[in-house]
């Protein structure tokens, strides 16, 4: 069995022990890291400073931390707040709220990945 094959058994294995409240926040964990990651590449890309973001959207730097740690769960205002603090056009903060509706809806290419994939558990789990 490959590194691979066997990192894929792992977390099957982790998946099956999950109740179906477990199965849902795992993937939306999965969705979240991934809006939370672009955001912090954007910040990080225009030399933003989470004091600055935080500051330009009233809150506390530890707000900002906490969100950009997975530590707290961002909303979509949350997320456009961010997006302003950023300076983004509308065009890209549009696009960053069409990516959250999407995988709200389940009709992102992640969300569509992780369908398939757990598609892929539900078959081995039946075997």
């Amino acid at each position: 069995m490959s590194d691979e094959e066997k990192l894929i058994e792992q977390e099957r294995l982790m998946y099956e022990s999950f109740n179906e409240e477990q199965k849902r926040n795992y993937f939306v964990g999965l969705f979240v890291g991934e809006v939370v990651s672009s955001l912090i590449e954007k910040r990080k890309k225009y030399h933003l400073t989470q004091k600055q973001i935080a500051d330009a959207m009233n809150v506390k730097q530890s707000y900002i931390s906490r969100i950009e740690n997975l530590k707290k769960v961002p909303t979509l205002e949350t997320i456009g707040k961010y997006l302003f603090a950023i300076n983004h056009s509308v065009e890209e903060q549009l696009y960053f709220l069409k990516m959250m509706i999407d995988i709200e809806n389940g009709t992102s290419p992640l969300s569509k990945m992780l369908k398939q994939k757990n598609n892929v558990y539900r078959q081995a789990i039946a075997k």
